[in-house]
C-alpha cells in the first residue's frame, strides 16, 4: 500500500515540475488555456484605425501571456519610434535582439536600428537597457494591469449588452395578420370650370365578391410597453366593373351636325386595382388593467382592460383604372330631347388608363378594450396628402399628368372584433373605411397638333373604398 502511495507522490511531483520552475505567466496560461488571438486581433485593428496607444496596450498584454512572441516585440519597437520615444524602442529592439534566432532577419535589423539611434556604445546600450527596464517595470506594468482592466471591463460591458438583448427580446410582442376584404367604393375625377361648373366627370367603381377581394397583411411589433411599430399592406384581385364618362354643355356632332349637347354619358369596361400601404409608431398613453377578476369569473363580454393610443405615421394609396371597350351604353341630351343607345360602341379601340397615387403623413388615435378572449378596437386617423396622377387617352394620343399644388386630406377609421383561442391565436371580423381628397389639381399634357390650355380648368379626384373583413392572426 505503502509503495502505490509513493508512486503517486512521485508522479505528481514529475507533473508539477514544470510549473513550478515556469514563468508564472506561463502557468496562468497554461492553467486558463488564455489564446493570443483575439488579443492579435484587437492589436492589428488598432494599428489599422490608427490608434496607437491601444495597439501598445493590446501587444502589451500579448507578451505578458507569451514573453516569447517575437513579432509583438517588433511591432511595439516600431510603435514607440512612431511615437518618437526612441529609448523605450531600443529597450524593445534589444529584447528583438535576444530572442531572435541565427539568420533572422529582425536580429539584423534591430542592430541596425540600435545604430541608427545612436546606442551603438555598449556601455550606453547597457545602461539604457537598464534604465528602461526600470521605467518599464515603474510604469509600462500599469499598461498591463490597464490591459487588463480594459479586458474586464469591454467582458463585463459585452455580458451586460448580450444580457440587456436578451431581456428586450423576451419582451417584444409580435402580432402579424391577414385581412380578406371585400370591398366597394369609387373613384372619380372631374374637371370643373373655375365657376364651380363641372364639365366633364369620369367614374370609376370599385366592386367586390367573395372571388373579388383586398387582401390585407398587418403586422405590429411592441417592443416596449409604451411603444410599438405597426402597418399595413393591401393589394386587390378585382374583376371588370362599369364606369362612366359624363359630360356637361358642349358642342359637339350631333346627327352629323354641330349641336350645343347639354348632356351626355357613356359607360364602358373597366379594369380597377388598388395597392396600399401604412407604417406607424404608436405611443400608449393610457393602459388599465383589473387583476381582481378571475379566469373563471369573467363573464365573455366583460371588459377587464382598456387602453388608448397616439400613433403618427405615413400611408400611401396606388390606384390603376383602365377604361376599355366596349361602350355597353350610351345617352345624350340635345335640345331637351333625350337620345339612348345600348351595345353600341361610341368608339372603338379605346384603352385608357389612369392611374392616381395619394401619399403623406398621419396621425391618430386607437382605442382597444376587452379581455383575455374577446377584445376589440377601433383606428381614427387623419392623413395630409399629396396627389399625383398620370393617364392616356388613346384615342387622342393624348398623354398627362396632373400634380396637387396644395394639400388634400385622407380619413381613416377601422373597427375589428377578435375572439382569442389562446394567447397566440385569433380570428375575428372587421370594417374599414378610406376616404381621400384633392382638389384643384393642375394638369400638363401632350397631344400631337394640340396646344394645351389649362388657364381656368379644375380638376379633383376624390377616393372612397370601404367594406367588412374576415381576420385571422398570431401573437409571439
Amino acid at each position: 500500500m505503502t509503495k502505490y502511495i509513493i508512486i503517486k507522490i512521485i508522479i505528481i511531483f514529475i507533473f508539477l515540475i514544470p510549473v513550478v520552475f515556469m514563468p508564472i505567466q506561463y502557468a496562468y496560461a497554461s492553467i486558463m488555456g488564455e489564446n493570443i488571438t483575439p488579443y492579435l486581433k484587437k492589436a492589428y485593428d488598432a494599428e489599422a484605425k490608427g490608434d496607437i496607444e491601444a495597439a501598445i496596450v493590446w501587444y502589451k498584454k500579448i507578451i505578458s501571456i507569451d514573453p516569447k512572441h517575437e513579432q509583438s516585440y517588433i511591432n511595439l519597437a516600431l510603435l514607440y519610434e512612431r511615437k518618437g520615444a526612441l529609448k523605450i524602442a531600443a529597450f524593445y529592439w534589444m529584447k528583438i535582439y535576444r530572442l531572435g534566432k541565427e539568420d533572422d532577419f529582425w536580429i539584423e535589423e534591430a542592430r541596425e536600428r540600435l545604430e541608427r539611434l545612436g546606442l551603438i556604445d555598449k556601455r550606453e546600450l547597457e545602461s539604457t537597457i537598464i534604465a528602461e527596464k526600470r521605467y518599464f517595470n515603474e510604469h509600462e506594468q500599469s499598461g498591463l494591469e490597464k490591459s487588463g482592466r480594459i479586458e474586464f471591463n469591454l467582458a463585463e460591458s459585452q455580458n451586460k449588452k448580450d444580457e440587456s438583448v436578451k431581456k428586450t427580446l423576451r419582451n417584444i410582442e409580435t402580432a402579424l395578420s391577414m385581412e380578406y376584404q371585400m370591398v366597394s367604393g369609387e373613384q372619380t375625377f372631374k374637371v370643373i370650370q373655375d365657376n364651380e361648373q363641372i364639365l366633364s366627370k369620369l367614374t370609376y367603381p370599385i366592386e367586390s365578391d367573395i372571388f373579388d377581394y383586398m387582401f390585407n397583411l398587418r403586422g405590429e411589433v411592441r417592443f416596449h410597453p409604451k411603444f410599438s411599430i405597426g402597418g399595413k399592406y393591401g393589394s386587390s384581385n378585382f374583376s371588370k366593373t362599369t364606369c362612366s364618362d359624363e359630360d356637361w354643355n358642349f358642342w359637339g356632332i350631333h346627327n352629323s351636325e354641330v349641336k350645343y349637347i347639354d348632356y351626355q354619358i357613356t359607360k364602358q369596361d373597366c379594369k380597377p386595382s388598388l395597392e396600399s400601404f401604412d407604417i406607424n409608431l404608436y405611443w400608449r398613453v393610457l393602459d388599465l388593467k383589473d387583476a381582481t377578476t378571475t379566469e373563471g369569473s369573467r363573464s365573455l363580454l366583460e371588459v377587464d382592460h382598456i387602453s388608448l393610443d397616439i400613433f403618427g405615421g405615413y400611408q400611401q394609396q396606388k390606384g390603376r383604372y383602365i377604361m376599355q371597350d366596349p361602350t355597353i351604353e350610351y345617352s345624350r341630351v340635345v335640345d331637351d330631347t333625350l337620345w339612348e343607345a345600348v351595345g353600341l360602341p361610341l368608339y372603338y379601340g379605346l384603352d385608357s388608363p389612369y392611374k392616381v397615387t395619394y401619399r403623406g403623413p398621419r396621425l391618430g388615435l386607437r382605442f382597444g378594450a376587452g379581455n383575455k378572449k374577446l377584445s376589440a378596437r377601433m383606428n381614427f386617423s387623419y392623413a395630409c396628402i399629396k396627389t399625383k396622377a398620370h393617364g392616356w387617352w388613346n384615342l387622342r394620343d393624348y398623354a398627362f399628368s396632373q400634380y396637387s399644388s396644395h394639400l388634400g386630406y385622407a380619413l381613416n377609421l377601422d373597427l375589428d372584433i377578435r375572439y382569442h383561442f389562446n394567447t397566440d391565436w385569433f380570428i375575428g371580423a372587421g370594417y374599414s373605411y378610406t376616404e381621400y381628397n384633392q382638389d384643384k389639381l393642375k394638369e400638363s399634357g401632350v397631344q400631337p397638333g394640340y396646344t394645351y390650355d389649362d388657364l381656368d380648368i379644375i380638376r379633383d379626384v376624390d377616393n372612397k373604398v370601404y367594406g367588412p373583413s374576415i381576420i385571422i392572426g398570431k401573437i409571439w
